[in-house]
């Protein structure tokens, strides 16, 4: 091992030999994954918004706005939770 080589060394060896690349090639793969994480999070808040806004007078609990709030933070359970609450069959069919 030479120690004057940064690349045999630390996180950047260990990454090396377990062929996974470089540590540089890592932080910008997490990079555009968590961009793209953060797009369908305001996708999925977006949709919810508008489709609460929509069957506004069905909702449950919260109006639109915070629904969509909850979604944009919490993610993908607070999706679920929505679905289930307002077009699952798991909800009581109410008339209109």
């Amino acid at each position: 091992m030479n120690l004057s080589d940064p690349s045999s060394t630390g996180i950047f060896a260990l990454f090396m030999a377990l062929g996974l690349g470089s540590p540089k090639l890592w932080v910008t793969w997490s990079v555009i994954v968590a961009i793209i994480a953060i797009v369908l999070q305001i996708c999925f808040a977006v949709g919810v918004h508008r489709d609460a806004s929509r069957i506004y007078s069905r909702l449950f609990f919260v109006g639109p706005k915070v629904w969509a709030f909850t979604i944009l933070f919490v993610g993908l359970p607070a999706v679920l939770a929505y679905w289930a609450l307002h077009h699952s069959t798991f909800r009581a069919h109410f008339p209109s």
